[in-house]
């Protein structure tokens, strides 16, 4: 009778073992995905209200309209975008931290990672799609001190009031059948619409170095997407 006991024990023991991963890995998954999708609808959301903010302010810094747009299908800012995202992941588990301490990372943040995407885009295309040169603090060409003070501000407004009324809104799409067929249209729209647009500057960079189209991609983009077409909808872009 012992020996039935330890037998079944010992078959019992590595069934509940397995069970228990098996249930941490689906919870684990779980959390991948509520993550992925606020990640996603994070981008989306920080893209266009950066598209928004920037033509609102070029419209009353320069009198005019000017399209601040990052991709050639949709009004989108990729560098908003992208820092959304990372505020979001950097300060997801930060709700509480004090106000002066949001302001302040988000200043710092912000401005090392504006000030990386300008020097990476001038790196790779070997243009710049905004220049502070021209303004009273600006720390080199992509980084001005009143603009990092908006970061700060827009982080802490982002985490304290906007993120968990922005977290519940997203839970509900997900919890309903066509706000996950949206989301994964969407997602193949941004993934879609993003890479065309890269790959049409770096056609454009390719064809001012002199390089003539090898491929049937780049002899289409040099026709649906030519230099003067691209100015259009980078307007700010010029030459490094």
């Amino acid at each position: 009778m012992e020996e039935r006991l330890r037998r079944g024990s010992s078959i019992w023991m590595p069934a509940a073992a397995g069970a228990e991963l098996l249930h941490r890995g689906k919870t684990v998954w779980q959390e991948i995905r509520n993550s992925g999708y606020l990640a996603f609808w994070t981008f989306f959301a920080g893209g266009i209200a950066g598209y928004c903010l920037e033509t609102i302010w070029c419209w009353f810094a320069f009198g005019g309209f000017s399209s601040r747009t990052s991709n050639l299908f949709f009004p989108f800012s990729i560098v908003w975008a992208v820092g959304a995202v990372l505020i979001y992941i950097f300060t997801k588990e930060k709700q509480d931290m004090p106000v002066w301490k949001l302001f302040i990372r988000g200043c710092v943040f912000c401005g090392l990672f504006e000030a990386c995407c300008g020097y990476l885009g001038e790196f790779i295309l070997g243009v710049t799609f905004w220049d502070y040169s021209a303004l009273p603090l600006h720390i080199g060409r992509y980084v001005d001190v009143l603009i990092c003070l908006v970061w700060g501000g827009l982080c802490v407004v982002w985490v304290r009031w906007v993120a968990p009324r922005f977290g519940r809104l997203v839970r509900y799409v997900r919890s309903r059948k066509i706000g996950r067929a949206v989301t994964c249209f969407l997602l193949c729209f941004m993934i879609g619409s993003n890479l065309i647009s890269g790959l049409a500057l770096l056609r454009m960079e390719s064809r001012d170095s002199g390089a003539a189209a090898e491929t049937r991609m780049e002899e289409w983009l040099d026709e649906i997407f030519p230099d003067s077409t691209l100015q259009e909808y980078f307007p700010k872009m010029k030459a490094a």
